[in-house]
C-alpha cells in the first residue's frame, strides 16, 4: 500500500465578520500519497484556496474549528507556531496565486532565496546563495550566476513564477501545494509552467497539490481530482473518472463548460445560478438551488458519500440505489422535477 503523506480528515475552516461566521470549508476529507500530484478545481470560492492556507496555517484572519490535518500521521493542528514555521518550507511549501506581488520588490532574487534556506538549513551564506543559484538553474533559469542579483521587476510573469518555484523547493519539501501557479499567465508559459512542475515531481518524488479552476489544467498533471463546491467535496476520482466517468452534476457542469479542439462548433454550456451564501450555507446539497435534477430530498439532508470504485467517490442523492433514473449527459426537459422526487 502507498505511503499516505497528507490525510486531512473533517476540517473546517471559518471567518467571522460583523454580519456573522463565513463557513468556507466544511468537513471535507481527502489525503495525498508520496509521489502523487493531486489536482483541486472548482470555481472561485469553492474553498480551494481556504484548504491549502489551512494545511499550512496560514487561514488568518480565518480560523479552523475542527477537524484534524495529519503530515506522516502526526496531526498539525496540535503544534505550536514555532514548529509549524519549521515544518513551513522545510516540509511543506506553497507557490501562491500571485507572483507578481508575492516576491518582495526591494530584495534580490537571490537574498529571498537563499533567506528560506537559512532558516532552516545550517549553511553559511555563501552555501544558501549557491543553494539559490542551483535552484534558478533547475527551474531553467538563464545565467543563474548574474540573474541572482536581479530584482523581481527584471524579471517577466513567467520567470517571476519559475522564482517562486525554485524558492518553494529550496528546502527540497515533500509536499508541494501550488495555488493557482498559472493564473495571468499566456498559455504558452502556462504549459511550461505545468511542465516544469511534473518534471520536478518525477526528478524529486515531491507530492503536489494543485489547486486551479481549469480542469484542463489538471489533466495532464495529476492523477487524482478533488471537485469542490460551496466548502465541500462533491466529487473525487482519478483523471479517468471524472473526465470519462463525472457522476456530479456540478462536475458534468464544470466539463461542459471546456472548449473541445477539433470538435463540433456549439456554444460553450454556463451553470445557470450563483455560489451559496456561506453566511447561511444550504441545509443539504449547496448545489441543489442550481442543479436541473435537483429533488426534495438535496434541499434538507446533507448528502453522504457514495463509493463506485476504489478511487471514485461522490456527494449526490442521484446516485443512492433507491434514486430515480435520469439521463445525467443530455439536457432534459422532461428530467427529474426539482421538489417531487426522492431516493427514501
Amino acid at each position: 500500500m502507498e505511503e499516505q503523506l497528507l490525510e486531512v480528515k473533517n476540517l473546517k475552516t471559518s471567518f467571522f465578520t460583523h454580519v456573522g461566521e463565513v463557513k468556507a470549508i466544511r468537513d471535507i476529507s481527502f489525503s495525498v500519497r508520496k509521489g502523487e500530484a493531486v489536482g483541486i478545481v472548482g470555481e472561485s470560492g469553492s474553498g480551494k484556496s481556504v484548504t491549502s492556507l489551512s494545511i499550512m496555517q496560514l487561514q488568518h484572519p480565518g480560523r479552523i474549528m475542527g477537524g484534524e490535518i495529519l503530515f506522516h500521521g502526526e496531526d498539525l493542528l496540535k503544534k505550536n507556531k514555532k514548529e509549524i514555521r519549521k515544518m513551513r518550507s522545510s516540509k511543506i511549501a506553497m507557490i501562491f496565486q500571485d507572483p507578481m506581488t508575492s516576491l518582495n520588490a526591494l530584495i534580490t532574487i537571490g537574498s529571498q532565496i537563499s533567506e528560506a534556506v537559512l532558516e532552516h538549513e545550517k549553511l553559511s551564506k555563501k552555501q544558501a546563495m549557491e543553494r539559490a543559484v542551483e535552484m534558478l538553474r533547475l527551474v531553467g533559469i538563464p545565467d543563474p550566476e548574474e540573474r541572482i542579483h536581479c530584482y523581481p521587476h527584471e524579471f517577466s510573469g513567467g520567470m517571476r513564477q519559475r522564482v517562486m518555484i525554485a524558492m518553494a523547493l529550496s528546502c527540497n519539501p515533500e509536499l508541494l501545494i501550488a495555488d493557482e501557479p498559472t493564473t495571468a499567465l499566456d498559455v504558452t508559459i502556462q504549459a511550461q509552467i505545468l511542465r516544469l512542475l511534473n518534471d520536478l515531481k518525477e526528478r524529486t518524488n515531491t507530492s503536489i497539490i494543485l489547486i486551479t479552476h481549469d480542469l484542463g489544467v489538471v489533466a495532464s498533471s495529476c492523477s487524482r481530482i478533488i471537485v469542490m463546491y460551496g466548502g465541500q467535496i462533491m466529487e473525487t476520482g482519478t483523471v479517468e473518472d471524472i473526465f470519462y466517468s463525472p457522476l456530479h452534476p456540478y462536475t458534468m457542469g464544470l466539463l461542459k463548460s471546456i472548449p473541445k479542439a477539433g470538435g463540433s462548433r456549439e456554444r460553450l454550456q454556463s451553470i445557470a445560478g450563483t455560489p451559496p451564501d456561506m453566511l447561511q450555507p444550504p441545509a443539504g446539497c449547496p448545489f441543489y438551488p442550481r442543479c436541473e435534477f435537483a429533488m426534495g430530498v438535496c434541499r434538507e439532508r446533507t448528502v453522504p458519500e457514495f463509493h463506485r470504485g476504489e478511487e471514485h467517490a461522490v456527494r449526490c442523492w442521484l446516485c443512492h440505489p433507491g434514486a430515480p433514473v435520469v439521463d445525467k449527459y443530455e439536457n432534459q426537459k422532461g428530467g427529474v422535477r426539482r421538489g417531487t422526487a426522492s431516493p427514501d
